[in-house]
Parts: C-alpha cells; structure tokens; sequence
C-alpha cells in the first residue's frame, strides 16, 4: 500500500492592491526591467484595473480637432450645467478622427485633471464660447496639445486642486 504524502502546496491571496505594492517595491528596486513574471504581473493587473475603468469612462467624439487643432468641451447648455461640469464619470475618452473620420487616437484622461485644464480658459474670448445646436452650448476650446500637459497629468508646477 502506498502512503499518500500531505501536499506541500502554499496558497496565498492577495488581492490587487497587494500585488500592486508588490509590483512597485521590485520596480522601485530596479528589479522589474528584465523580470519576465513580474512584467506579466504588471501587464495582468493593468487589463483587470483598465477593465474596471472602461466601466467609469464617458467617450466622447471630436470631429474637428484635426483641423482646429483643439477638442471642444461643453460645461453648459441652455444655461445650465452640463457636460464636464456634471458628468459623472471618472475618465473622460476624447476620440480624435483625421480628415475621412477615421479614428486614430483616443485620450484618456480624469474628468478632475480635465475640469482643471478647462478651468484657466472660462472667460477666455478666443477659448470660452458658444457653440453646438443653435449657439446654445457653452464650450471650451482646449488645444489638443495641452491634454498631455505634464503640469496638470503629473500634478507638477504646484497646480491647485
């Protein structure tokens, strides 16, 4: 009769925070750059965090900016909050289409860095307008460039709240 040997298996749970730390200590160490498993990990936890968002993003769709060089972002209509200023989302998509709108970008960004980014152009003649089904939107015309502006995207430069 064979004797049955107890399993020698470990299981351990971590949930994502866990692995997230986990994940940064050896990155922070410098230990992450040729790591195969750990680079897995990371790639692992990104899908499963981007899934989560995917649920929380408000898309949105700029036909123009590839002539105007600007996104359009509406923060009220007909005289009311509207747009950035009541969206609930936490990211907003801007999907930016060239010429035969076809897509070739779409931008991810926090709708709190973006409100910070539109709010240094209200009251700005050439930036703050009207525009949309009758004039009856109010929009901020924020220059493409800036959406990947490290000032606001990395909270660098003292960029208030």
């Amino acid at each position: 009769m064979s004797e049955t040997k107890p399993s020698s298996n470990i299981t351990v749970s971590l949930n994502r925070e866990q692995l997230k730390d986990i994940t940064k200590q050896v990155r922070d160490n410098g230990e992450a750059d040729h790591r195969f498993d750990v680079n897995l990990l990371e790639g692992k936890l990104s899908e499963s965090e981007w899934s989560d968002i995917l649920q929380t993003v408000e898309f949105k769709k700029d036909y123009q900016a590839h002539r105007t060089g600007n996104i359009a972002v509406e923060y009220s209509f007909n005289g009311k909050p509207s747009g950035i200023s009541t969206t609930e989302a936490e990211y907003i998509a801007y999907v930016l289409v060239d010429k035969v709108q076809e897509d070739n970008v779409a931008i991810f960004l926090k709708t709190s860095i973006l409100r910070k980014m539109c709010r240094k152009y209200i009251d700005d003649p050439q930036r703050d307008i009207t525009g949309g089904d009758n004039n009856n939107s109010h929009l901020i015309l924020l220059p493409v460039e800036e959406l990947l502006n490290p000032e606001f995207i990395f909270k660098t430069k003292g960029v208030a709240e």
